[in-house]
């Protein structure tokens, strides 16, 4: 059998020849070679698709990482945030034991002045020269048209005929930071928003509205509420008179006093109202004198119990005021910018019209002091050989032992013309204007009156008091606001 030859070609392109076995070898080389390329490429497949897969987890551990990283990062966050929370809370905390440490040394001080007053009193009320509190009120006390009022001093005496109601223990005036104002009889002035413009049309009728809140003690227990409201009363309305007045009581039976006020006054400003023509401010104080007698000589113990008064009168176009104590009342008006009248001036004891009477008549004027003999507090009415009766005011309704010191009833009566420019009165405690100024109460106001809306205004004073006692005081007064739309 011949050889089998085979031929191929080279790179040239020439003719090569192969012998068989060569030829099969190198054919049996090109088939594994092709297996081998197959089994290759295969391979790489695999390869792809792992590293496919591989990707995908990594992309997922990408994630999870960090989703992780995140999850520390508010952990961390978080904790940092909780310290600061926590240092923040230390602070107030520390804050307020501090405060109530100072509430605490006053509370202290206050309750060793009520042990003094009694020892003092009972000694000397069997004393050879015992202090005489009248029991009635002194007829030389009465209103002279042709002199001024006088409440005459009620001197050492020795007779022991001291009336007081032994079975209720004697009380200081609750403790309160009253912010004195300067200057009240000046119109201030203060811009509000330029949207709100009111309306000078005049309208058919008054419009007003009252709202109270008790105040609370230092652990948050709700006290009896002293203020009392007089609005409005049909009695004087008869006669075309307006009455507004808020009264704030102090002492054991303060919330007497002015209750007692709310029912009499108004009928005494009838009965010197409607039946002559005299002079209104000379009415006023008539009226002002006859509830003080009739406190006085009432069953009510008012030896270290009393009230204030703010009242506004208004008569067609006139309004008339008559303050005692530091209850308050203004006027605000529109012209051209927001206006604030004052309408009553407080009656503070550091007042030096007011001291000067405190003195004349005899008593002290001075802050009350702690165990190291340092001022707190405000500055209070004290008889010169006893530490009583501590009043943060100098004028007041009751107070048989503040009148010893000077106190008095008197009213400061004032007078003022209603124009079209007037838009509406307030009228509060000192609740209201202890840590309240009269332009924050007035810009509290305003919207509402756009809206004719005495009712939500006379709410809104009463929170944003509650709120600003909340910032300045553990403890809070007794709130009333009266709001009359003009």
């Amino acid at each position: 059998m011949a050889e089998e030859i085979s031929i191929t070609f080279d790179e040239q392109n020439k003719i090569r020849v192969l012998d068989a076995e060569k030829y099969r070898e190198t054919e049996q080389l090109k088939i594994e070679s092709m297996d081998f390329i197959k089994k290759v490429l295969a391979l790489d497949e695999v390869v792809q698709n792992l590293n496919e897969t591989l990707e995908e987890y990594s992309k997922k551990i990408e994630i999870e990482k960090l989703r992780a990283i995140g999850e520390r990062n508010k952990v961390e966050t978080e904790q940092e945030n909780r310290k600061k929370k926590l240092m923040e809370l230390s602070n107030i905390l520390n804050e307020r034991k501090a405060e109530l440490d100072r509430y605490q040394i006053e509370l202290d001080s206050l309750q060793k002045v009520e042990q003094d007053q009694r020892i003092l009193i009972e000694k000397l009320n069997h004393g050879s020269k015992p202090l005489q509190i009248a029991g009635r009120y002194p007829e030389s006390a009465d209103f002279n048209i042709k002199s001024k009022f006088f409440l005459p001093q009620i001197k050492m005496t020795e007779q022991n005929n001291v009336v007081t109601d032994k079975s209720k223990q004697l009380r200081l005036p609750q403790l309160q930071n009253h912010l004195a104002t300067s200057d009240q009889h000046q119109i201030k002035k203060i811009e509000i928003r330029k949207s709100i413009t009111p309306k000078y049309q005049k309208r058919q009728t008054t419009i007003y509205a009252m709202r109270t809140k008790a105040g609370c003690q230092i652990n948050k227990a709700i006290k009896i509420n002293q203020d009392s409201a007089i609005v409005c009363p049909k009695l004087l309305e008869n006669i075309g008179y307006k009455l507004f007045a808020v009264s704030d009581g102090h002492g054991l039976n303060g919330h007497h006093v002015s209750n007692f006020i709310k029912q009499t006054l108004p009928k005494h400003l009838h009965n010197q109202l409607g039946d002559n023509h005299e002079d209104i401010k000379m009415q006023i104080s008539r009226a002002f004198t006859n509830t003080n007698r009739e406190i006085w000589n009432s069953n009510t113990d008012t030896n270290l119990s009393g009230s204030t008064t703010a009242l506004v009168l208004i008569k067609k176009d006139i309004i008339y005021t008559a303050n005692v104590g530091d209850s308050r009342a203004i006027l605000c008006k529109f012209d051209q910018v927001w206006q604030i009248l004052p309408l009553t001036r407080d009656h503070k004891p550091d007042d030096p019209e007011e001291m000067k009477t405190i003195v004349d008549a005899g008593g002290r004027v001075e802050q009350q002091k702690d165990f190291n003999w340092n001022p707190i507090g405000p500055f209070r009415v004290w008889l010169q050989y006893i530490q009583a009766p501590g009043l943060a005011m100098s004028r007041s309704f009751g107070d048989k032992v503040g009148a010893q010191a000077g106190v008095t009833a008197i009213p400061e009566i004032k007078q003022f013309a209603l124009t079209n420019h007037n838009q509406f009165l307030i009228v509060a405690s000192d609740g209201v204007w202890d840590y309240l100024t009269n332009e924050e109460v007035m810009s509290l106001v305003i919207p509402y009156f756009e809206k004719d809306n005495p009712e939500h205004a006379a709410e809104k004073i009463v929170k944003e008091a509650i709120q600003a006692w909340r910032r300045n005081s553990l403890v809070r007064d007794d709130i009333t606001c009266i709001v009359i739309f003009l």
